[in-house]
C-alpha cells in the first residue's frame, strides 16, 4: 500500500512538471502570436516616406520640458523602425519650443534634464536650420 502511494505521488509530481512545461509553452505561443498580430497592423504597411511625412506634421513644434522630450523624442522611442526613421530625419529635431518660466524651487535639477534634451535635439538636427 505504501508503495502504491509513493507511486501515485511520483506520478502526480511527474504530471505537475509536465503541466508546468505545457503551460510555459502555451505562454510562449501566445506571446509569439501577439507579436505576429502586431506585425500585421496597418501602421506596418505604411512606407517609410509616408511615415516620415506624418512625423513631420507631429514634430512641427517639439515642446521641450524637463518631464518630456518633445514629439521627436517620443516617436523615436516607439519601436526600432520609428527610431531609425526619426534619427535619419534631422528636420524632425530642428523645431524646439521651451518655456523658461520657473515654476518650482527644484527647477534647477530640471534645467539639467532640459539642457540634456536640447543638446540631443541639436545633435540630431545636424546642419538643418533651427526653428525656436
Amino acid at each position: 500500500m505504501a508503495e502504491d502511494l509513493d507511486g501515485y505521488e511520483s506520478e502526480i509530481h511527474r504530471l505537475q512538471i509536465r503541466i508546468a512545461d505545457i503551460q510555459n509553452r502555451r505562454e510562449r505561443v501566445k506571446t509569439y502570436t501577439k507579436h505576429l498580430r502586431s506585425l500585421l497592423s496597418p501602421i506596418h504597411k505604411l512606407p517609410n516616406e509616408l511615415l516620415t511625412i506624418i512625423f513631420g506634421y507631429v514634430c512641427v513644434e517639439n515642446e521641450l520640458q524637463d518631464r518630456g522630450g518633445g514629439a521627436a523624442l517620443t516617436l523615436s522611442h516607439v519601436c526600432m523602425r520609428w527610431r531609425q526613421l526619426t534619427i535619419a530625419c534631422p528636420v524632425l529635431w530642428s523645431a524646439m519650443t521651451m518655456d523658461f518660466v520657473k515654476q518650482h524651487d527644484d527647477d534647477i535639477a530640471a534645467d539639467g534634464k532640459l539642457s540634456t534634451i536640447v543638446r540631443l535635439y541639436l545633435d540630431r538636427s545636424k546642419s538643418v536650420p533651427l526653428r525656436l
